[in-house]
């Protein structure tokens, strides 16, 4: 969009040099127009002078030093929105390893109370089937949590690697 917009511009500054300029006698007085004058109006040369490329030292000094401190404040922004990046990241990582633990804590809870009602199970064939379903049961429990402990682990260590990358620049 920025491309687009300065080549527009570029094109209007080119009609504008290349516009005919007219000088007009009005009354006495002399006036200038981008439109023919009625009666005797006529259309003059305007020379406009692109400016010196070559400045003085003292302004070729200046630019220098505004293109220098405009690096050094572009380095100094970046260092800071490092800084902020780390900071996030240092906290989506406490996050993270917060509900990592969530994850194992529920899960035991969840096992716990699974070998809890298998104990109960009676001495008999009824007890016996009972106790398989449970320990199936367990089985899916464990299976669930901890590919969600896997997919937590794996988002802390690519938590902690976008901390590094940032923290080597």
């Amino acid at each position: 969009m920025k491309k687009i917009t300065v080549i527009a511009i570029g094109f209007l500054l080119c009609n504008l040099a290349n516009a005919e300029v007219y000088r007009c006698v009005i009354d006495g007085k002399v006036s200038f127009s981008d439109k023919a004058c009625p009666g005797e109006g006529k259309s003059i040369d305007v020379k406009v002078s692109p400016p010196s490329g070559s400045g003085s030292d003292a302004e070729m000094q200046v630019i220098q030093n505004d293109r220098d401190r405009i690096q050094s404040n572009e380095k100094v922004r970046q260092r800071l929105d490092n800084r902020v990046k780390i900071r996030q990241l240092d906290e989506d990582i406490d996050s993270a390893q917060i509900k990592l633990r969530m994850l194992s804590s529920q899960m035991e809870s969840e096992l716990q109370a699974l070998k809890n009602k298998k104990r109960s199970a009676n001495n008999n064939l009824a007890g016996a089937v009972y106790e398989q379903s449970i320990s199936s049961e367990m089985n899916a429990v464990a299976g669930s949590y901890n590919n969600k402990i896997i997919i937590q682990k794996n988002e802390i260590d690519r938590l902690q690697r976008e901390k590094q990358s940032l923290m080597s620049n």
